[in-house]
């Protein structure tokens, strides 16, 4: 499992004889007896597929491919705004003014601003200062800071859906809508079974990591790190975050 170092290498001209000696680590041996895996008790959860589930897959489908038209009306969630914005947080200076794009209802405004977004109309201006809760994984840099933000309703946007019926099926490669309906709930039930094996293979292991002792070759736990960080470059990436500049074998 690991690369091959080379730790002695000898040739002998009168024998034509080569020597080489090579380390490498391999996988351990585990030893797991009859008595470390018997009477192991697993909970499996079970979720049935409603056509509920289904309809959510074909709602979220529809919202991807949704377009946006612009209405003169009041906002309300689903609509796609656009925001001019000006935000000071804590102490800081007052930030240069800002444009963002944003679906009302999905999260993406600090709830304190959607607030008062919803119910705007283009053209429409407003304030709103609030000390932020102590919770970094919404408000970031923000989190238990005073916050004023004044912004200004560039447009709002209602979002057109596409008509539901068999077209839009053979859009998405099925026959029909009943046999997308028919295909979705299938690899959903799929996925669930899958889920579920996993569930119980996962707490087998888990018991028997404390019955059995696993040593774990430097190699592997070195190979496990390295995976771990590159998958959290790729997350930053998707996010925008230049990760160029690191390595995450360094």
């Amino acid at each position: 499992i690991s690369e091959p170092i080379i730790e002695k290498l000898t040739f002998s001209e009168p024998e034509k004889k080569f020597e080489c000696k090579v380390a490498f680590e391999v996988k351990p041996e585990i030893d797991i007896k009859p008595e470390d895996y018997r009477g192991i008790k697993v909970k499996k959860t079970v979720k049935e597929i409603t056509d509920g589930d289904v309809e959510k897959i074909i709602q979220s489908i529809r919202n991807k491919e949704a377009k946006f038209k612009e209405v003169d009306r009041e906002a309300k969630e689903g609509d796609l705004v656009e925001l001019e914005y000006v935000a000071k947080i804590g102490d800081k200076e007052p930030e240069e003014p800002k444009r963002i794009a944003v679906v009302l209802g999905e999260k993406q405004l600090w709830p304190e601003v959607e607030a008062v977004v919803l119910g705007k109309k283009k053209g429409d201006s407003e304030e709103v200062s609030f000390k932020a809760p102590d919770d970094s994984n919404v408000y970031g840099d923000a989190a238990g800071k005073d916050v004023n933000i004044k912004f200004k309703v560039l447009s709002v946007k209602e979002r057109e859906l596409q008509e539901l019926n068999d077209e839009f099926a053979k859009r998405h490669g099925s026959e029909s809508l009943e046999k997308m309906r028919q295909e979705i709930k299938e690899e959903l039930e799929i996925s669930e079974n899958i889920r579920e094996q996993e569930e119980v293979e996962d707490q087998i292991v888990e018991a028997l990591l404390k019955k059995v002792d696993v040593p774990v070759p430097p190699s592997m736990l070195d190979l496990e790190i390295r995976a771990q960080a590159e998958n959290q470059l790729r997350r930053l990436a998707q996010f925008g975050v230049d990760v160029r500049q690191m390595n995450p074998q360094s």
